[in-house]
């Protein structure tokens, strides 16, 4: 993540941290724009790579905002790690977007009503 302190605090962007030990090795951000959660930024210190902390934090936010109807999300294509958190988590690919010549992101989208739903048949 390439962004200095003061973009980040300018930004519309709702931020959540992943603390070890009040470090922080996580972090998540998103906007909620026509009843979609749009998630922007999902990183992890790579000290803490593979003990989930990416997918808690993607939990997380998507309990918080479980009122909502859908999920999206975009990541560089080819970016493998983060195309199978997704997958794993539900999400599925709905296109490969040249935003500049040459580079392609991936975009994801995940239902989160029929969650809702299933909830409330228990």
């Amino acid at each position: 993540m390439r962004a200095s302190f003061y973009t980040l605090k300018r930004s519309s962007e709702v931020f959540y941290g992943y603390f070890i030990e009040e470090r922080l090795v996580g972090i998540i951000s998103y906007k909620v724009e026509n009843d979609v959660l749009d998630m922007h930024r999902v990183a992890v210190h790579p000290l803490y790579f593979r003990r989930g902390i990416a997918e808690k934090l993607i939990h997380y936010i998507e309990e918080d905002n479980n009122r909502l109807t859908k999920a999206i999300v975009a990541t560089g294509r080819g970016n493998k790690p983060a195309e199978n958190l997704y997958l794993k988590n539900g999400y599925h690919k709905t296109k490969d977007l040249e935003i500049a010549k040459g580079v392609y992101i991936t975009k994801f989208e995940k239902n989160l009503q029929h969650k809702a739903c299933d909830e409330k048949r228990i």
